[in-house]
């Protein structure tokens, strides 16, 4: 899916059910998940199997909104991933702060770093790290161990046919990709006024 798919996709989740009730879109609210989930919730509260699934499954949208706010504080965007072929994964993009100085003169916008953090079956925790330059798109794979990066790195020709709207200048395959959840979770724990809650 492209990026305008993902964003309307996460938006159906209910990440927005707040910002919609809002500005008077109501009708587009109660088309949200979260919306749903609330509606179930209140329905059938007396039903000990329903009511606490729908409140689990509001929960995890409800944190998935905490995130896109605390991230936002540091100019990152948090995009969840709650794919059927995913066990776990969002994407991050921020400025890539690292390379600014190989911003072109006069180009419009900013350099940003792409991160995906996933974990898939069979190949386990993943991360790709993605950066564009003039000069095409850079990416880095960090697989788990040795073996999956060796996996990852004998089907490198078949990225040039899923990256079509840009040059791959290099790609590079390594380990050391950690689990999703703890990635993120240390990263909200250690930075500036953090506001998240571990036990979650």
């Amino acid at each position: 899916p492209s990026g305008k798919e993902l964003e309307q996709f996460v938006n159906r989740l209910g990440t927005n059910l707040e910002q919609l009730l809002a500005t008077g879109r109501k009708e587009e609210a109660t088309q949200t998940l979260k919306s749903a989930l609330l509606e179930i919730s209140h329905t059938f509260s007396e039903n000990t199997k329903i009511q606490p699934q729908a409140d689990q499954l509001t929960a995890t949208i409800e944190l998935y909104q905490m995130l896109q706010i605390r991230l936002a504080g540091e100019t990152v965007f948090f995009l969840p991933l709650p794919l059927s072929f995913v066990n776990q994964g969002y994407l991050l993009v921020e400025p890539d702060k690292d390379n600014e100085q190989e911003q072109q003169p006069g180009a419009e916008g900013e350099n940003n770093k792409y991160s995906l953090h996933l974990n898939l079956e069979g190949l386990g925790n993943l991360k790709v790290e993605l950066q564009q330059h003039a000069g095409g798109t850079r990416l880095r794979f960090f697989a788990e161990d040795s073996e999956k990066a060796r996996f990852l790195s004998e089907n490198r020709d078949d990225l040039q046919q899923w990256l079509t709207a840009t040059t791959l200048e290099s790609v590079q395959f390594l380990t050391g990709a950690e689990d999703p959840t703890r990635q993120l979770l240390a990263r909200m724990t250690h930075g500036p006024a953090s506001l998240l809650n571990t036990r979650a």
